[in-house]
């Protein structure tokens, strides 16, 4: 092309020419269509200027609208439309004063309507679009919800039907074979019972302190629980060696309070085997909660002695959860059962302190 023009200069010059003679073409069309929107009535000029107001608004609003939500394409739609015929009115309005051939016009009427019709289409195509989107994503989300359901449903059932085979509710701990049975003596009056109510309290409570383990009861209901107490079963990892305490009395606990904290008891009432508890003694078992008018709550608890715990609510709730088979081996499973990653997400860490 430069040796076409005769060298760089001279097609510089070109196009430095050909930008001036555009420029004042484009410029005398401006001034032009300025002298006429002067000449132009001051209604009309307001229509323009409004037009010009609301077609901005229009477009900028459904575009945010669009952003915002797009699973309702039906704002959007709307105000992209009214952008649209606010703008052909505005071209119907100008195109008798536009200095040019009715060919002209209605040619530019004619793509302008095109072009219009083109972007309602993409909005619709765009609509479309986004919510089939959007409903294979709720599809996703709803099947991966329902697989985690069935997940949880089926670790649910296992875990009762490992809890039912390896475990087994006992009102009173076992009897350790090494210890010699206490004889009854008889009694020569029973004393009479008072019923229960109607609906028995059930008791909650909490576990502080590793390193001197401490209970404290809370008591839910409108009315005073009196003669409250808890027992506690344990079984340590090393030897499989089964540890009772004695059962403590807490006495009473206001309605809708909680107890003060007890230190619990540290030291077996009947053990097998060694009974001191030794430092960093890993141990597994239960501790009963009740009072005459109360239901029985069990929890498991776990202790590394002195260094850390975590504790649960029980499902069975009729007092120490214990082996059903009280081998070495049951135990072991009985040990594996509680502490396996079945119960992870109910256990409750047994934090140094009451906050």
């Amino acid at each position: 092309m430069a040796e076409r023009c005769g060298d760089w200069k001279g097609l510089s010059l070109c196009c430095v020419v050909a930008a001036i003679l555009i420029v004042d073409k484009l410029m005398h069309r401006f001034l032009r269509l300025t002298r006429s929107f002067l000449d132009v009535s001051p209604l009309r000029k307001a229509f323009t200027g409004l037009s010009l107001l609301a077609i901005t608004y229009f477009l900028s609003s459904a575009i945010a609208e669009q952003a915002v939500d797009v699973l309702n394409p039906r704002e959007p739609i709307l105000r992209f439309t009214a952008a649209a015929i606010t703008a052909t009115l505005l071209f119907w309005v100008w195109e008798e004063i536009l200095e040019v051939s009715r060919t002209h016009r209605l040619l530019f009427i004619a793509l302008a309507g095109i072009l219009i019709i083109l972007a309602l289409h993409h909005e619709v195509t765009w609509a479309m679009a986004a919510a089939d989107d959007a409903g294979k994503k709720i599809e996703t989300d709803e099947a991966r919800n329902c697989k985690n359901e069935v997940v949880a449903l089926r670790d649910r059932a296992t875990m009762r039907k490992l809890y039912s085979t390896l475990t087994v509710a006992s009102p009173k701990p076992p009897e350790v074979t090494n210890r010699q049975p206490e004889i009854p003596k008889p009694r020569p009056h029973e004393e009479p019972q008072s019923p229960l109510p109607e609906t028995p309290v059930q008791l909650s409570a909490k576990f502080y302190n590793p390193q001197a383990p401490s209970i404290v009861v809370s008591n839910p209901s409108d009315h005073v629980v009196e003669n409250v107490n808890y027992g506690i079963v344990l079984f340590r990892t090393a030897d499989l060696s089964f540890f009772s305490f004695s059962t403590q009395t807490i006495g009473y606990v206001k309605p809708q309070t909680s107890s003060a904290t007890y230190v619990m008891p540290t030291t077996p009432a009947s053990s097998e085997g060694n009974a001191q508890l030794a430092d960093g003694d890993e141990l597994t078992g239960s501790v009963s909660v009740d009072c005459p008018k109360c239901k029985i709550q069990t929890y498991i608890i776990h202790f590394v002695w002195a260094h850390s715990g975590w504790f649960f609510e029980s499902q069975q709730k009729a007092g120490y959860i214990v082996p059903k088979d009280m081998s070495k081996d049951g135990r072991a499973k009985y040990i594996q059962l509680l502490t396996s990653d079945m119960f992870a997400k109910e256990r409750t860490e047994i934090v140094p302190k009451q906050p």
